[in-house]
């Protein structure tokens, strides 16, 4: 992940001058992006995986946008070399609001969010080597919604006036009396972000 963070100030550096001093009149952003994430149940580690991101943010003044966010994020855990593993997917829609800091070429952002998390997943027992090789693996499958709550921040690193590159981490986490879903998920990542 270090090219994710050292990409974005090495295109900083070689953004022509006039890329440096952005206006505040852009009324629209939309990014998509890619990225590392964790995921949790209440109890432990449920893997990582890739995430694959996208928003789109109506600016109600300069500073403060409102909008949508989608991710799909994927986790695996293989424990005690195939023993048990964990594997799935978690998909999140939410509203948004994103609150943005200066006009400059590096402009700090915040946002937060509440929306829906929808999983899928499976674990599986499986033999391992200390185990009887006649051991039949065991498989439960997991899946359902609950309420998610987001959070997190990011920098627009402007390459271009209506072009730039977003570093950022985000934190979801869940409310659910089902211990097999996901309590949290915390992503970090790269987008690239249009704005008009």
């Amino acid at each position: 992940m270090r090219v994710a963070t050292i990409l974005p100030a090495l295109l900083l550096l070689t953004a022509p001058a006039a890329a440096r001093a952005q206006s505040a009149d852009h009324r629209f952003d939309a990014s998509i992006g890619v990225g590392y994430a964790k995921t949790w149940d209440d109890e432990e580690s449920m893997g990582n995986g890739a995430s694959v991101s996208g928003d789109a943010i109506f600016r109600v003044t300069p500073r403060l946008g409102l909008g949508v966010a989608v991710e799909r994020v994927s986790h695996t855990r293989d424990i005690g070399g195939g023993a048990m593993t964990f594997e799935g997917r978690s998909m999140l829609a939410s509203a948004r609001a994103q609150f943005r800091f200066g006009a400059g070429a590096v402009q700090p952002i915040v946002h937060a969010g509440f929306g829906v998390l929808d999983y899928s997943g499976k674990t599986t027992s499986a033999a391992s080597n200390g185990l009887p090789a006649f051991t039949l693996p065991i498989e439960g499958s997991h899946r359902g919604l609950a309420p998610v709550a987001s959070g997190g921040a990011a920098l627009d690193f402007f390459i271009a006036p209506r072009v730039s590159v977003r570093p950022g981490l985000t934190v979801h986490m869940t409310r659910t009396d089902d211990g097999s879903l996901p309590w949290m998920i915390w992503r970090s990542g790269v987008s690239m972000a249009l704005h008009w």
